[in-house]
């Protein structure tokens, strides 16, 4: 999937290639855009926007929602990008952000581990529950830049210093401006196409409009050596909600209000005291504004009490901060007077999408609507049915139909993303005689980095009826990370005989 010139501002061109991840095309050179490990499997999704583009997605492999605008300004050479990242989960999230760029393409980007074009080492970011996490940065595309000179960018300026020499390249029009070169001043004119160039290597430059106000500040000077790139902190392998106790010391914290006030609403929606549940998703919002989920869960509030009284606000809200949330398309669905599923269509083929949707409500407590939702689901991607079971064996009057529901899940294609909730997890869990969810399961042990446990589960997986090839595929990376080459190597040798 692509998108060719979709923005466009005199002589630069912008495309965007989704195909794996999000690549850039600006006047041809190419620099690619990633959350770390790494994208979701499939392409994003992309809406345009009046003043630019808008991507995004649900990744399974991190567990959180993100979105990149892209937007040029007039006259400029450059492009704005802004990247927020939203946890919709009830525990912390970790994450990194990388950009790979050509020589000739220099980010500006206000965030540690950051030299010149590229990340020497991925930026560990920490999201809390129900919080976004969001960096804007300038993407500047410059002719003449040398691949072993230093270079700083912002929005106004790139710099490069290389030879003793420091050359300015402009990447916006001003008429007339105030340039500081270290102890120089100069007022002149800055036009994109024309360099600035000074015979020594400056240490600070700053410029101003005529009015005063300062446009920019760059340090030259020769960055700090880089630090040893942070391991990445893994997605909680478990989950298990808070207890009372918790619950009661997390409200008496600001930092924590939110996070208790929603999981107080979820307690609230179990007995269906559903004013109670509006009350504490807007306190959750007090404390919160970024909580686009809050903003569902006080939208489904209203829906059951019936009333429309700040529900098309609190939906548009949620839009804003995470436009790309499937939930925010379910709880549209489950609005809806008719059975029109055209709405949730565009996550039939996208399991843990549909996962994290039906999750929502379970994490809302509001597990009748996770059941009708993934009874809709479910009947358009196998691997929904296990976790339909698990919410059937929740309740005493559905109980009867969980075991159905993970006979019928063994009848199709579970896929390989990873899960998209914990309580998707959970239903997988229970489908002990399905090599596809054990296989599943045992996948994600090794993203979490516990190759043994993996080895052990995707053993068993391999060794049920009918287990398919990524059930044996699977159990060799598992024991390539454990460093049992040679089992691996059997196993590989005996799948070619095979096959």
């Amino acid at each position: 999937m692509s998108l060719r010139a979709a923005l466009q501002n005199d002589s630069l061109q912008v495309g965007i290639d989704l195909a794996s991840g999000v690549q850039l095309s600006i006047n041809g050179a190419n620099l690619k855009c990633r959350l770390l490990p790494r994208m979701s499997k499939r392409p994003p999704q992309c809406q345009s926007m009046p003043d630019g583009l808008l991507i995004g997605d649900f990744d399974s492999e991190l567990g959180l929602l993100w979105r990149l605008k892209l937007a040029l300004e007039p006259q400029s050479l450059s492009v704005q990008a802004s990247l927020c990242a939203y946890n919709p989960n009830p525990y912390p999230l970790e994450y990194g952000f990388e950009l790979q760029t050509p020589d000739n393409v220099v980010v500006s980007m206000p965030a540690p581990g950051m030299n010149g074009s590229r990340f020497v080492n991925p930026t560990v970011r920490r999201i809390d529950p129900h919080r976004c996490d969001e960096a804007g940065f300038s993407i500047c595309l410059v002719d003449g830049l040398k691949p072993d000179s230093r270079r700083i960018a912002d929005a106004y300026l790139v710099a490069q210093v290389l030879d003793g020499r420091t050359i300015l390249h402009p990447m916006r029009f001003l008429p007339s401006a105030l340039l500081i070169l270290d102890d120089r001043q100069e007022r002149l004119s800055l036009h994109p196409e024309q360099p600035i160039e000074a015979d020594k290597e400056i240490s600070e430059i700053e410029l101003y409009d005529m009015e005063g106000s300062r446009l920019a500040f760059m340090d030259l000077r020769p960055p700090d050596p880089p630090i040893a790139g942070e391991r990445l902190t893994e997605i909680q392998a478990d989950y298990a909600p808070p207890s009372p106790a918790a619950l009661s010391e997390a409200e008496l914290h600001l930092a924590t209000r939110s996070w208790a006030n929603l999981h107080l609403a979820a307690i609230a929606a179990k007995r269906g005291d559903w004013p109670m549940v509006a009350k504490r998703a807007h306190e959750a919002l007090l404390h919160n504004g970024g909580a686009a989920r809050a903003y569902i869960v006080y939208a489904a509030a209203q829906r059951q009490l019936r009333s429309q009284e700040g529900r098309e606000e609190a939906m548009a809200a949620a839009w804003a901060l995470a436009p790309f949330d499937p939930m925010h398309r379910a709880e549209t669905f489950l609005g809806m007077d008719s059975d029109d599923e055209s709405i949730v269509k565009p996550l039939f083929d996208h399991p843990s999408a549909m996962e994290s949707a039906v999750g929502g409500y379970v994490d809302a407590g509001m597990l009748e609507d996770a059941a009708r939702l993934c009874t809709v689901l479910a009947h358009h991607n196998a691997r929904l049915r296990h976790q339909l079971a698990w919410l059937y064996s929740l309740q005493p009057q559905w109980a009867a139909g969980s075991a159905e529901q993970h006979k019928l899940a063994q009848r199709g294609d579970l896929g390989s993303d990873m899960p998209g909730h914990w309580s998707a997890v959970e239903g997988l869990k229970q489908a002990a005689s399905d090599w596809q969810a054990q296989t599943l399961l045992g996948v994600r042990l090794l993203s979490l980095g516990q190759p043994e446990q993996a080895v052990t589960l995707l053993q068993k997986a391999a060794a049920l009826p009918n287990a398919g090839p990524r059930a044996w595929t699977a159990l060799a990376n598992a024991l390539r990370a454990c460093g049992r080459n040679s089992e691996a190597a059997k196993i590989e040798a005996r799948r070619k005989e095979e096959i």
